[in-house]
């Protein structure tokens, strides 16, 4: 038996289906799971993220395909893209902001249940009608002239679709779209008011400019035509069998939802919940920046605890991290690789982490290993050396030599 269809073979129970009753709603069965996993923890957001600016993550596709076993990442709409890379048994959405927990995905769920194809989901997102030909033009289209950039032909075709209806109609359609999700909430009636205000932050975080589509549209834009390289660096909404997987998935209530801090108590709780249901290995982590986002950057030893508390979970031997860091700066690393190298950077204070190996360490990405020794000598000059500075230098050289292997 093959590790991919062992890890099918226990797939009814992780998921137990068997219980599940025919009746049931996959928003029923998410919402339970949701209460039952979730540890609500103070959180910065105010309001959530509708899209995200990652870029460069598509590099690692490849590496993840078809991994199976359970995934797991932060934030909103890029984890329906790396499920559709990795076709898991399921996929947990664990974000500390409970508005995208508790209301986008399953928004988005609810919005994919009743949508059977990309041109249906997006005439119920925007809010207008849309054809096929229009589904082309947003989600796979090609550039018309050399030099033509993705970022200016999106925003043109956006608009074009926007103009098809009044802005006071659009709103009514989001609206009346969220309103059921939001009443399955017992959220007070003023975020109840809020979120039925995020129309003006779907149409400026997701819509205007194209930003939300562009991870799609961008496998055709940058394949030549080439329908396997297309297929390599696909978004979730880039063909017509990603977007049915991604809802074949939430039908199945084979998306769970848990809200509280990746780093907090919820991840024993998951621990516990994928062990009593057959031990199912967790194959990937998508962490995003998490330690180094709005709250500011964190010290070293925040980041070991928090690969610390990831070992809890019944990881995979060859079990992924991904990190994104806006564009174009994204790491893969296994697990063990990941918490070997967080917990040697306790050596080192928040500084001369930051400064001297994860600066150069994005200049490797970005460039070369060269590019990311010059960039350590260049923070180097402005520090006091040291002890410290050699450690974060051998630290830095150890990094280069296993993400360049």
């Amino acid at each position: 038996m093959t590790r991919r269809s062992a890890v099918g073979a226990f797939g009814g129970a992780l998921l137990g289906t068997s219980r599940l009753k025919a009746a049931e709603r996959p928003d029923d069965v998410y919402d339970a799971r949701n209460k039952l996993l979730s540890t609500p923890a103070a959180q910065p957001y105010a309001t959530p993220y509708f899209t995200n600016n990652e870029t460069g993550a598509e590099r690692f596709y490849s590496r993840f395909e078809n991994v199976g076993g359970v995934m797991a990442g932060v934030g909103f709409e890029q984890n329906f893209t790396y499920l559709v890379h990795g076709r898991p048994d399921i996929y947990v959405f664990f974000d500390i902001n409970p508005d995208v927990t508790e209301i986008l995905v399953p928004f988005f769920g609810r919005l994919m249940e009743q949508a059977a194809s990309r041109r249906e989901f997006l005439a119920a997102l925007i809010g207008v009608p849309v054809s096929e030909r229009d589904v082309r033009r947003l989600l796979e289209p090609r550039p018309q002239g050399p030099g033509e950039a993705l970022g200016q032909y999106l925003p043109g075709v956006v608009s074009s679709l926007l103009d098809r209806a009044p802005r006071d109609s659009r709103r009514r359609n989001f609206e009346s779209r969220l309103a059921p999700i939001l009443d399955r909430r017992r959220i007070p009636e003023s975020h109840r008011r809020e979120a039925l205000g995020w129309f003006g932050l779907l149409e400026e975080d997701m819509l205007a400019g194209g930003r939300f589509f562009a991870g799609s549209a961008a496998a055709w834009w940058t394949s030549g035509g080439n329908a396997a390289r297309c297929r390599d660096v696909a978004g979730w909404l880039s063909t017509e069998p990603n977007y049915r997987m991604v809802r074949r998935y939430w039908r199945e209530s084979r998306i769970v939802g848990v809200t509280g801090d990746i780093g907090g108590t919820s991840v024993e709780k998951l621990a516990r919940w994928l062990r009593e249901r057959g031990g199912a290995q967790v194959t990937f982590l998508y962490l995003s920046n998490v330690g180094a986002s709005v709250q500011g950057h964190q010290a070293p030893a925040y980041f070991a605890q928090l690969y610390r508390t990831l070992g809890l979970l019944p990881l995979a031997p060859t079990a992924w991290t991904l990190i994104a860091q806006g564009s174009n700066v994204a790491y893969l690393r296994t697990y063990a690789r990941a918490a070997a190298f967080y917990d040697s950077l306790q050596q080192l204070s928040t500084e001369a982490m930051s400064r001297l190996v994860e600066l150069p360490l994005s200049h490797a990405v970005l460039g070369t290993r060269d590019d990311a020794i010059r960039k350590f000598e260049e923070q180097a000059r402005t520090m006091r050396p040291g002890d410290e500075m050699n450690r974060a230098r051998a630290i830095l050289l150890d990094e280069l030599d296993s993400i360049t292997r």
